[in-house]
């Protein structure tokens, strides 16, 4: 910035010379158009587990002016084509594990940056799921937990449960490479460390009354959503009645991918939390006793009765009556 300026003060006063006010206009024009803005991550991902892709937000300079460091060693093994970077393995990465990357770019005005972030590699054998259970209103005997139906057979490699996207969610679960059958439940507890369980990384808890539960792919900021389920007692007359603007965007961001239905206000949409107790809990519907009903609205789930909760096995089907 500071030649620019140089170079800005040097035309003023060979064009002031010249008398020539609107060669000085034109030479500002043409120096405020000048990029000066560093390149930006758009996202990084692993589409097989010999190739990472780094990609961002305008073209790159050349080849030499990248220095790429992946998980704690400096590499040179990777080209560069426009806006992406792509970094080729020799060994394959593994499923389920989170690699470190750190790289610095130019762009072709030789604005550079600075990047640390992370990758999972595509898991291509991924169990599909659904959520089948949820509890949200824990208490120590009973704490707060989410509960996955396997609908597919395969790996839980790099499948995130949690309360928001990216780096918007207060706790989360990254599942291991663990390979289950179709028909068998999968357990997080979000407070307390239990048998049978996986654990939530921050052991946080679920917002009790108005919150989204998100199964994700991976966890990069480009993974794509299984299931979800949104969440609210309706009561609050702030943020479309989420009471948060948090959770709101969340379920905003929901509705512009199709995962949950649109309505206004968007709470009016969500599944009732009202009667939910660390028993009472969020069951989803099975259809005809055969299937499990996902339609992304309300309408899949129900609040079964007290002393319901049926953690790991089959859901209780009787439905809470006020």
């Amino acid at each position: 910035m500071k030649k620019m300026k140089i170079l800005y003060l040097i035309i003023i006063i060979i064009c002031m010379g010249a008398s020539c006010e609107s060669r000085i206009l034109k030479s500002f024009d043409l120096i405020m158009a000048i990029d000066s803005i560093p390149p930006k991550l758009e996202y990084i991902e692993s589409p097989s587990p010999y190739c990472v892709k780094i990609i961002f937000n305008e073209t790159l300079n050349s080849r030499d002016k990248i220095k790429l460091n992946f998980d704690g060693v400096d590499v040179s093994n990777y080209s560069v084509k426009s806006n992406t970077v792509t970094y080729f393995l020799k060994d394959p990465l593994e499923c389920g594990i989170k690699y470190l990357i750190k790289i610095k770019v130019e762009d072709l005005n030789r604005n550079s940056t600075y990047i640390e972030s992370f990758v999972y590699t595509k898991n291509n054998n991924r169990a599909n799921v659904l959520i089948s259970e949820v509890s949200t209103k824990g208490t120590a005997k009973n704490c707060d937990k989410v509960e996955l139906i396997v609908t597919k057979s395969g790996s839980l490699a790099s499948i995130v449960v949690s309360d928001g996207f990216n780096d918007n969610f207060e706790d989360r679960c990254v599942l291991p490479d663990i390979y289950v059958n179709e028909g068998e439940y999968i357990v997080i507890s979000f407070k307390e460390e239990e048998e049978d369980c996986f654990i939530s990384e921050n052991k946080k808890g679920l917002s009790s009354n108005n919150g989204c539960i998100l199964v994700l792919d991976n966890p990069s900021y480009n993974s794509n959503v299984i299931d979800c389920l949104v969440y609210s007692n309706k009561i609050s007359d702030n943020s479309e009645g989420f009471a948060n603007e948090k959770t709101l965007s969340i379920a905003k961001t929901l509705v512009s991918i199709g995962m949950w239905e649109n309505t206004f206000p968007l709470a009016l949409g969500a599944v009732d939390s009202t009667n939910e107790t660390s028993t009472r809990t969020i069951n989803r519907l099975l259809k005809d006793n055969s299937y499990f009903q996902d339609t992304n609205t309300y309408e899949d789930f129900y609040i079964t009765v007290t002393s319901g909760d049926s953690f790991g096995s089959k859901n209780n089907i009787n439905i809470y009556n006020q």
